[in-house]
């Protein structure tokens, strides 16, 4: 962002009535001359502001920064109002990452609100600070000082995705892409926005350019494969995640992810022979042994199921993941209490985690309390304590509205309800419980509205039920040695 500093340098010499020696030597290159005749002419007019700025400039391209930014402050010092000594201290002071920069950012932008070099400083520094709302609107404003420097390119990208606006990101690191063609990197970058956008194919293209690049990548494996599974390309999603575990065979998240794949297509005799690969591997992880207790479970092999669970916890006692799937097997074969107990110990432990609060509160509900019992209350509080940790938990949203519905507090629950449905509108339960309330208040036109968003989801469910199962996946054959 060199831009600024040439600006500087121009404004140095703005109303100078005559070349002289010093501009000659600037001019001409010759820093060390520039700097030593500044020196020379600041000896008898120390208090002139245009001398240290041409000092700074001096040394500035000598590499001698911290003198060059202190110049430049001397010259503010003696001229506050001296646009030159400001845009130089500002490049300077953003190029040794000096604590100083936003400060001169902010004193140039308040000068010329429009200068999109600053502007693209100050993104940059935004980022710095983990600001993504303020780097945007930089970014915004920033040009073709923007477009042309990779870098601030690439954190203005990030920052979109950060801020939940993968398209524009895609958009941006598709410019990157045909900046460097060659990058796998920057085709990385482009999967992840278009698979978050909702592009799986576009995804899956990105992440396979990528992998032409760098074959052995294994977070393009894995991004090839969540690319293609999205996009409903399942045989080359299983070999990516194949290939991901044998190149990262102590990386337990692609043992995982296959895992999970075959499990969502009802392939669990597979899951299984993943899950138990990845434990020769990695014998210690806690959340491959919540994955075989979850597949376990799946095939009614409960007491193997909940010895995994009970490793897991072991493996990770500051992790969820054994203790979650514990309480959801002793749920599922209705020892409740066990369950209960359970996750009241987990939350004497992390009393603001989110999901345990709301796990107990579900368990508490299975027992089917009256509403003014101490079970119904417990469960109050847990799940108001569950949403002030995550105010965006739709499950919470739709259990404290059931509860609620249930205790007959029903233009509450109808709130809660409403906004389980705005965070997750696949949420069957809370659907067909909104359309309860509703109806018990009377609103037979809004209960109809929201039957029919139930009936056409149950109708969509169905048609994707129809087409996964249409799709079996097998173990792939043994090859022998030396293939």
């Amino acid at each position: 962002m060199r831009r600024i500093l040439a600006a500087a340098l121009f404004a140095a010499f703005a109303g100078t009535a005559h070349a002289d020696d010093l501009a000659d030597a600037l001019e001409a290159g010759r820093f060390a001359d520039a700097r030593r005749l500044a020196d020379a002419r600041l000896k008898s007019q120390p208090r002139d502001a245009r001398l240290w700025t041409i000092r700074a400039i001096a040394l500035e391209r000598l590499g001698r920064l911290p003198q060059s930014l202190a110049s430049f402050e001397r010259a503010l010092t003696l001229d506050p109002d001296s646009l030159a000594a400001l845009k130089g201290a500002t490049e300077v002071a953003y190029r040794t990452h000096s604590p100083k920069a936003t400060r001169f950012v902010q004193r140039v932008l308040a000068r010329e609100p429009g200068d999109e070099t600053a502007h693209a400083m100050a993104g940059a520094l935004a980022v710095e600070a983990d600001a993504c709302a303020d780097a945007v609107a930089h970014f915004e404003r920033s040009g073709a000082a923007l477009l042309e420097n990779r870098p601030a390119l690439a954190q203005h990208a990030g920052c979109l995705l950060r801020l939940k606006r993968p398209r524009e990101a895609g958009d941006l690191f598709q410019r990157l892409v045909e900046a460097s063609p060659d990058d796998p990197a920057a085709r990385y970058n482009l999967a992840v926005c278009r698979l978050e956008a909702g592009q799986a194919p576009e995804a899956a293209a990105a992440a396979g350019a990528g992998l032409a690049l760098s074959p052995g990548d294994p977070e393009l494996l894995n991004l090839f494969g969540a690319a293609s599974a999205a996009a409903g390309q399942l045989e080359p999603a299983i070999a990516a995640l194949r290939k991901a575990t044998e190149v990262a065979p102590a990386d337990e998240r692609h043992y995982v992810d296959l895992a999970a794949l075959c499990v969502e297509h009802d392939a669990f005799d597979l899951a299984l022979e993943v899950v138990n690969a990845g434990l020769a591997n990695i014998p210690g992880s806690s959340r491959l042994y919540t994955m075989r207790g979850a597949i376990r479970a799946e095939r009614g092999e409960i007491d193997d199921a909940m010895r995994d669970f009970e490793r897991a916890s072991a493996l990770g006692p500051d992790e969820m993941y054994g203790s979650v799937g514990l309480s959801l097997v002793l749920r599922q074969v209705d020892r409740l209490p066990e369950a209960i107990a359970l996750l009241r110990r987990k939350l004497a432990r992390q009393p603001r985690d989110a999901t345990l609060n709301y796990l107990l509160a579900d368990v508490l509900l299975r027992t089917d309390p009256d509403p003014a019992s101490p079970e119904s209350a417990e469960a109050r509080v847990v799940l108001q304590r569950a949403l002030k940790a995550r105010p965006d938990f739709a499950k919470a949203h739709a259990a404290l509205g059931r509860l609620q519905l249930r205790a007959g507090e029903v233009a509450s629950a109808v709130d809660e309800l409403r906004v389980a449905v705005r965070l997750d509108p696949n949420d069957r339960l809370a659907l067909n419980q909104l359309v309860l309330a509703y109806r018990r208040l009377g609103r037979d036109e809004d209960a109809a509205a929201v039957a029919g968003q139930l009936k056409k989801l149950l109708e969509t469910e169905r048609t994707e039920e129809v087409a996964r199962n249409r799709v079996r996946l097998y173990r792939a054959p043994a090859t022998s040695p030396g293939r």
